[in-house]
């Protein structure tokens, strides 16, 4: 009797462990705050982020507008702490996003990757800077990725029993870019540093007179 009753109450612990664990899998641990990710502006630990590419299936109505070529601050908090990195990718027409294939497939000329490889910092919160494209769009994508170093149970993309990615949590932000591209740095300083038409005027003008005086000079010395 007291083996059965051991035995029961192992099974009940088991199974208590297995229910608790089984929603922590689907748990957001890192939240895009800015721009406003698709599940919105109250982004928790309970917010869907185990299904790729966006935890999030199909285009919201929150829609980030843009400029292109603007450089924004993506700001970003880890509601769990993890031993991890993230990365940042964007897509200007879609939310199709390859997954890295291991920890350490850090790389910014994969497809649609903007940074890689960004340092999880110890704080919760941290910025990431990144610039968009030149270009127009409306269906464009913004991606957020955290990938984890603990949690390869099952070995690098093993799967939760929601189909989930095991070691990445997801999150995107729909974006639209819209209007005349912001002028780059380089634009801009080569913008400062050329003279207006005016000042290019007064220039040629002072030449002008330069070379008449220079010339004026060199005729009084012949007579």
């Amino acid at each position: 009797m007291k083996q059965l009753l051991h035995l029961f109450a192992l099974s009940l612990v088991a199974g208590l462990m297995a229910i608790a664990g089984g929603p922590e899998q689907a748990e957001a641990h890192v939240c895009m705050d800015y721009p406003t990710s698709r599940v919105g502006s109250e982004c928790a630990r309970t917010s869907p982020q185990k299904i790729g590419p966006c935890g999030v299936e199909g285009r919201s109505e929150i829609i980030n507008v843009f400029r292109p070529g603007e450089t924004i601050e993506l700001r970003l908090r880890e509601t769990v702490n993890h031993p991890s990195h993230y990365r940042v990718s964007f897509n200007a027409d879609g939310e199709s996003f390859p997954d890295p294939e291991a920890i350490d497939d850090i790389d910014e000329e994969n497809t649609h990757v903007v940074l890689d490889g960004i340092e999880d910092a110890e704080d919760a919160e941290q910025t990431v800077e990144i610039t968009f494209p030149e270009t127009e769009c409306e269906t464009c994508t913004l991606q957020l990725i955290q990938v984890m170093y603990d949690k390869q149970e099952n070995g690098f993309g093993g799967r939760t029993a929601d189909g989930g990615n095991d070691d990445i949590y997801y999150s995107c932000a729909d974006i639209a870019l819209r209007g005349e591209p912001v002028a780059s740095r380089s634009d801009s300083d080569r913008r400062d540093s050329s003279l207006p038409p005016s000042a290019l005027s007064l220039v040629a003008a002072a030449l002008v007179i330069g070379s008449v005086r220079r010339r004026g000079k060199a005729g009084d010395r012949d007579t």
